[in-house]
């Protein structure tokens, strides 16, 4: 669906073939991470990476008086034939 949408579908698949291998090495490399400290010491390394980068980005961008509660919404891209996945935060 992406490559079809794009105005360059023969260098864009490209791209995304590449991207693609970039993430099936990553889950490679996680997997193999597991397999030597053990999947609940890589999931709460995640889970400490995740925090920090959620409690740096509160810190900038959120007013330190509190009284200001933002929300967003992300909307997925899809292609029109199923429902749009949306997101919202865990704190929502």
């Amino acid at each position: 669906m992406i490559v079809r949408n794009s105005r360059t579908p023969e260098s864009f698949a490209g791209d995304l073939d590449s991207e693609v291998a970039a993430c099936q090495m990553a889950a490679g490399a996680c997997g193999g991470c597991s397999s030597a400290n053990g999947t609940e010491t890589v999931e709460a390394c995640f889970e400490r990476a995740g925090a920090a980068v959620r409690d740096s980005f509160r810190a900038r961008s959120c007013p330190a008086s509190g009284r200001h509660v933002r929300v967003r919404r992300t909307y997925i891209e899809h292609d029109g034939v199923d429902r749009a996945c949306t997101w919202l935060p865990d704190d929502h």
